[in-house]
């Protein structure tokens, strides 16, 4: 395979794991815990995309990402897909300032970018719906927590599968 096709065939696998997740998010989580906080598998993955690829790749992988996974919950699809180009142009902006290739950064990256979607979508919710959904915010922070304990494992998994699939991170060749 040329390295176009592996670009490619990277891009999908990304989008599959991103809507994997996105499905076992919304559903079998709550399945098994109830409707309780859960893991924020697919925020982690949209901050890894903004962190570690070049900046229109990534956008463009983010609009499409969010599109299909506002097919998956109730959030509406504008709401969805704003939240997170605006957590990909805050990324952006703190990344331009002060970056770290290291599993750490990420981590305090995905631990904002969490915390910073959900509190994004509901103030642009209170703004523009006429009903407004009620702020939760010990569920919030329980998500943050939770994501946290999982966040080094993504870490990894996600390097491993950019490995596989011959894919340098942007990072890595242009600091």
């Amino acid at each position: 395979m040329n390295k176009t096709s592996w670009l490619v065939f990277n891009f999908f696998v990304f989008l599959f794991l991103l809507l994997l997740c996105a499905a076992i998010q919304s559903s079998f989580l709550h399945w098994v815990f109830g409707w309780r906080p859960t893991i924020q598998g697919v925020v982690v993955i949209l901050v890894y995309i903004s962190l570690y690829r070049k900046p229109q790749e990534a956008l463009a992988f983010i609009v499409l990402a969010c599109f299909c996974t506002g097919m998956l919950s109730v959030m509406m699809t504008s709401l969805n897909i704003f939240a997170a180009v605006a957590i990909f142009l805050l990324i952006q902006a703190l990344k331009a300032r002060v970056y770290s290739p290291g599993p750490v950064y990420f981590t305090w990256t995905v631990l904002g970018g969490v915390l910073g979607f959900h509190l994004i979508a509901w103030l642009t919710s209170v703004i523009f719906e006429p009903r407004t959904p009620a702020p939760r915010p010990l569920d919030w922070i329980l998500e943050v927590l939770i994501t946290a304990l999982f966040t080094r494992l993504f870490f990894h998994v996600l390097t491993v599968i950019d490995r596989k699939t011959r894919r340098s991170a942007y990072s890595e060749l242009n600091p």
